[in-house]
């Protein structure tokens, strides 16, 4: 070929190419290789998150300048292919399986061509397989447990994903009921709880009874747990728990009282039996007690259910001691079921009779007492027994003086009490002997009495001086002894008073009392808090009772227009501790002296001399008339201790 033949040949293959990129319409024969790859575009997936059982809808883009062969929408877990779907390159949209196994993968569309390249869509979405069931369990009420309110259902649920609901079935175990929300039916139900913080709750309904309760819960993807079927799920509570309700105390059919003797009068050494006949459907009778202290038993004496199987309890028990008074009384009997809830209820109604047949004796360890002076005086009594002769234990008797009571009640215990009389307590009134009463539950009984005085001066033996600060209407003397008073006239100047009481009664008369006992006491009794007596003084010593004081009034009444007084002596006794004990000097033939120990002069606006005590009042004047010297105090109180 010439050179001009071959640059034609090549001219025309240039057209031809030309002709070919410009769209003109050459055909070949023989085989031509694609000169593009295919093309991946993955638009959507339906789902973030299913479980392993659902499928998902995928949307797609496959294309290729040939043809397609094959588009694989693939599930990629950490960079390895978990599972492959193959899809339809001609279709836009298919649904897919998705793996099984739990966990997160990556979605991409692969596609391949004819001439078998492979291109894998630049888009990925993610998708979450959650194929675990919830974990689930019931925290409360607790196996067997016991009830006195409707119990709040409370499920512990938990998941790796989320919980959407989780539900309770309550069976009543009697009927084979199930709970439906408002009635229990034959039919199986469930009820949804409610979720309150980490854990799902639901308020069980009313009624006695025993019941079984069972939970579910489903996650968001839809996996199933049953607390009971599902076994194998590791969680805190009991798959299944059954408890019982019981909001009831025991019934009371009836309590009474009966006592083995025929009058129905309960005293000490009689038989009492005490009967209830109560009754708890539900969860049964746990313990019957009754407060039995009144009779002198326990608070908590228990009764005792004999076959085991009836309503009827029961106690027999001897009455030892009785501590409450006479009269109708009951007991009250406790009952408390098996799941503690208690009812009390009080018997019928019972009569006591512990009125003293006998009382052995009443000591009163003192034959004089005296208002002021004397502060305790013991009183006991002992043998107090009742019709039985069995010795009684009433709690408290009262103890009167002429209807007071100047102390507290006294314990009896073991038919005897011990007690003490506070006298400073008494009405000032009192001024005659009066006898000790004893009051015992309503029935009095006396033995022993006491003087009762108003003032009190106790003696040691020997000589002492005394005065009356007012009129007195008794004088009393406990001790040997004898009472002589001043007299000028007399010889020796001293003069033995015969009727000693009589003289000491008087207001202003003053007096020494010889004591041989070793104690003695000398007592007034004043009806009175005020008295006035002129008392006639003659020239020279005159012995006389003081008053309070001599402050005044003693200078207002001294002398009169007739008679001239000379002076005013007051001589005041040795005084010997608190009682204002005051000795006199006497000679060795047992001879009284006619001055004091001790003795001093005092004026007659002194305050020195003491109630309760004597002075000598010396006058000294030309005429013979005598001096008229008034004693006692307007508004004098008696009751006053003497200093």
């Amino acid at each position: 070929m010439t050179t001009s033949k071959r640059t034609l040949s090549g001219i025309f293959l240039s057209v031809i190419m030309i002709l070919s990129i410009v769209g003109g319409a050459v055909t070949f024969t023989g085989s031509v290789a694609a000169a593009n790859e295919p093309t991946a575009e993955l638009t959507s997936v339906g789902e973030s998150l299913v479980n392993g059982s659902e499928t998902v809808t995928v949307k797609y883009t496959a294309s290729d300048d040939g043809s397609v062969d094959s588009a694989t929408v693939q599930f990629l877990n950490d960079g390895s292919v978990a599972k492959g779907v193959s899809v339809s390159p001609s279709n836009s949209e298919a649904d897919v399986a998705v793996p099984t196994t739990n966990g997160t993968y990556s979605v991409q569309l692969v596609v391949t061509d004819n001439d078998g390249n492979t291109v894998p869509s630049d888009n990925v979405e993610e998708i979450a397989v959650d194929t675990k069931a919830p974990e689930i369990g019931i925290t409360e009420p607790s196996e067997d447990s016991d009830e006195t309110s409707p119990p709040t259902i409370v499920t512990k649920v938990d998941d790796n994903v989320g919980v959407k609901d989780v539900e309770v079935k309550l069976r009543d175990e009697k009927n084979d009921f199930t709970y439906n929300g408002s009635e229990w039916t034959s039919s199986v139900s469930w009820v949804d709880a409610t979720e309150r913080g980490d854990s799902w709750e639901y308020e069980t309904p009313d009624g006695n009874g025993t019941y079984t309760v069972v939970a579910r819960a489903s996650d968001t993807v839809g996996n199933d747990a049953n607390s009971e079927l599902d076994s194998s799920v590791e969680f805190p509570g009991d798959g299944k728990v059954t408890y019982t309700v019981d909001p009831n105390s025991p019934d009371f059919n009836n309590v009474s009282v009966s006592v083995s003797g025929p009058d129905r009068i309960v005293q000490v050494g009689d038989d009492v039996t005490v009967t209830a006949d109560v009754t708890d459907a539900t969860s049964g009778i746990g313990s019957v007690t009754v407060d039995a202290t009144s009779l002198g038993e326990s608070e908590t004496l228990s009764l005792t259910n004999d076959d085991g199987v009836g309503s009827v309890w029961n106690k027999t028990f001897t009455v030892d001691k009785i501590n409450v008074p006479d009269g109708r009384h009951s007991l009250t009997v406790n009952a408390t079921d098996e799941f503690g809830l208690w009812e009390t209820l009080s018997s019928s109604d019972f009569t006591l009779d512990t009125q003293p047949n006998a009382i052995g004796n009443i000591n009163v360890e003192a034959g004089f007492i005296g208002i002021v002076e004397d502060e305790k005086v013991r009183v006991t009594a002992e043998n107090i027994v009742d019709a039985n002769g069995n010795p009684i234990d009433v709690g408290t008797v009262n103890i009167s003086i002429a209807g007071q009571t100047p102390f507290e009640p006294a314990s009896v215990s073991d038919g005897s009490f011990d007690t003490t009389i506070d006298p400073t307590k008494l009405d000032n009134s009192l001024s005659v002997a009066d006898p000790v009463e004893v009051d015992i539950a309503g029935t009095g009984a006396t033995n022993g009495t006491v003087e009762l005085t108003h003032e009190i001066r106790a003696l040691d033996s020997g000589w002492h001086v005394g005065g009356t600060p007012m009129a007195a209407t008794d004088v009393y003397i406990s001790g040997d002894g004898t009472v002589m008073t001043y007299d000028k006239t007399a010889a020796g100047n001293w003069t033995q008073v015969t009727d000693a009481e009589s003289y000491l009664s008087q207001p202003g008369a003053g007096y020494y009392f010889d004591i041989i006992s070793e104690e003695a006491r000398i007592g007034y009794t004043f009806d009175e808090t005020s008295s006035e007596k002129a008392w006639t003084l003659t020239k020279g010593k005159n012995l006389v009772g003081a008053v309070t004081d001599i402050d005044g009034q003693a200078s207002a009444t001294l002398g009169d227009a007739d008679t001239t007084l000379g002076s005013l002596k007051g001589y005041v006794a040795k005084e010997n501790g608190a009682n204002l004990k005051y000795h006199i000097r006497k000679d060795t033939d047992g001879t009284p002296l006619d001055e004091l120990v001790g003795t001093k002069v005092v004026t007659a606006n002194s305050k020195t001399v003491l109630g309760y005590s004597s002075y000598i009042i010396e006058v000294e004047t030309e005429g013979g008339k005598p001096v008229t010297y008034t004693v006692g105090l307007s508004g004098y109180d008696p009751t006053e201790k003497p200093n």
